[in-house]
């Protein structure tokens, strides 16, 4: 049975619940992502995921090993549309993934240093997958370091 209604702070509630299955899939979508940022902010939505993910492991001892315990997997992704968390695991385990997925709202615990260190960690993957749509990355990951600085492969490049 499918269920939509809209929460008292206006946040639109899906639900599809299926009594012959033995598992459960949350996803919480926030409209945010590289389509909403310009170049003075650009990477805050992805590092908004990746501090989320290190205040729920501040939250929990263990946090990844408590999840294998409970069978539950957690993974977040930033789309240029969206962030996207889903929780998936065994149907008895429903209660302690509603608990983590609060978890995503709790206030954020983190220092500057920590916030800095942060920061440039997800600068550092935005310029490296930069790179990687370079013609010096395809001919360097095709034809060795040494690609750039032999013209024959130039030609072949295009």
């Amino acid at each position: 049975m499918r269920e939509q209604f809209s929460s008292v702070n206006g946040i639109d509630l899906y639900s599809l619940t299926n009594p012959n299955l033995k598992s459960f899939c949350l996803s919480l979508y926030i409209r945010s992502g590289s389509l909403f940022e310009d170049s003075s902010d650009n990477g805050i939505s992805h590092l908004f995921e990746h501090i989320v993910f290190r205040n729920l492991k501040r939250k929990y001892r263990s946090f990844y090993e408590l999840l294998a315990m409970h069978g539950i997997d957690l993974c977040g992704c930033t789309y240029k549309e969206f962030i996207r968390f889903t929780i998936n695991g065994p149907y008895y385990e429903f209660n302690f993934a509603i608990e983590i997925l609060y978890g995503l709202f709790d206030e954020i615990q983190m220092s500057s240093d920590e916030f800095s260190k942060e920061k440039k960690r997800i600068k550092a993957e935005i310029r490296e997958e930069n790179e990687r749509s370079t013609l010096d990355y395809f001919l360097i990951a095709s034809f060795g370091k040494t690609a750039k600085r032999k013209r024959r492969y130039w030609v072949i490049a295009g």
